[in-house]
Order: structure tokens, then sequence, then C-alpha cells
């Protein structure tokens, strides 16, 4: 049950770093010269320690900064030769919060499952 738990946690941890990440930014989108960043997912798996066959694991989130201009821009006159895109910004905020949703839904399940063992049990 803590291997859920703990798996959920680090899915939850690794979206707070995403949400992290693009707010920053979308706070520096007007800087010049401003390299984006983002977070790289690396799974992590746990040695099986039960005969359940279940090894529970996670994710650790890293931070990167992308270099080069990925978005098409006029770099004539005034501008921030910046790689920041303020929508594919947007759509990483979606799916951390979509993704953070869920890990709390796991989270919750594992509450109840912990609660009803709980109650067999009494």
């Amino acid at each position: 049950m803590s291997g859920i738990l703990s798996s959920a946690v680090s899915g939850l941890n690794y979206n707070s770093q995403r949400v992290s990440a693009s707010a920053d930014n979308i706070a520096n989108s007007s800087t010049p010269n401003y390299k984006r960043v983002d977070i790289q997912s690396t799974s992590i798996s746990t040695p099986q320690t039960s005969s359940t066959l279940y090894a529970p694991g996670g994710v650790l989130g890293s931070t990167r900064q992308l270099s080069g201009v990925d978005v098409s821009m006029d770099i004539s006159i005034g501008a921030l030769n910046n790689n920041v895109d303020i929508g594919a910004e947007f759509v990483n905020l979606i799916q951390a919060e979509t993704a953070y949703g869920a890990g709390l839904k796991v989270i919750q399940a594992g509450e109840e499952m912990a609660n009803s063992l709980l109650d067999i049990k009494a």
C-alpha cells in the first residue's frame, strides 16, 4: 500500500515541478535571451520485496534548460531572442493539472482501501 502512495506522491512532485517550470517560462517570456526550462522525467524502480510481484516505482523530475530558438519570430527589430512559446506553456500547464488530479485520485483510492482494511480488521 505504501508503495502505491509513494508512487502517487512522486507523480505529484513531478507535476508540481512542471507547473513551476512553465510559470517561470511564462513570467520570463518577455526577458531578452531567456531560454525556457523544461522538466525531464526519469522512471524510478525499486526492487521487488514481496511475493506479490509488485515493485513500487515512481517518477523523478530534473530541470533542464533548452537552448536554441524553437519559436518562429522576426528577430529583426526589438526581438527578444528567447524560445518561450506561451501556447505550449499553457498546454503543459493543462497536462500537469490533469496528471496532478489523477495522482490525487490514486491517493484517495489508497486511503479508501486502507480505511476498508481497517474496518475489516476491527
